[in-house]
């Protein structure tokens, strides 16, 4: 930390707070836009996208623990869409009144 110059500080800061800063912004539109337990599901896929990126760009390999945690993941966040969209067609607002 010591022979780190303060301009790169600056940087790893700034750097720091716009990437916080603009998650923070795109998921709470996303929440406004496509409610919240849809945003959420969407956003279990960072941590697999962070990986595929790491694996294509950095060369990692990634170990079977991961890619298992992956496919829960996915079929975590799978679920959550498709319980959203059924408790939608499901709620009573889209129901056509009954002719009695």
């Amino acid at each position: 930390m010591m022979g780190v110059p303060g301009s790169a500080w600056a940087l790893i800061l700034a750097s720091g707070f716009i990437g916080t800063t603009f998650s923070h912004i795109m998921l709470y539109y996303g929440i406004k836009r496509i409610g919240a337990v849809v945003s959420s599901g969407i956003s279990l896929g960072s941590p697999i996208i962070t990986l595929l990126i790491a694996r294509f760009s950095l060369g990692e390999r990634m170990t079977g623990s991961q890619i298992l945690g992956g496919a829960v993941i996915l079929m975590g966040g799978a679920l959550l869409i498709v319980a959203r969209s059924q408790s939608i067609i499901d709620s009573p607002t889209n129901r056509t009144p009954s002719k009695d």
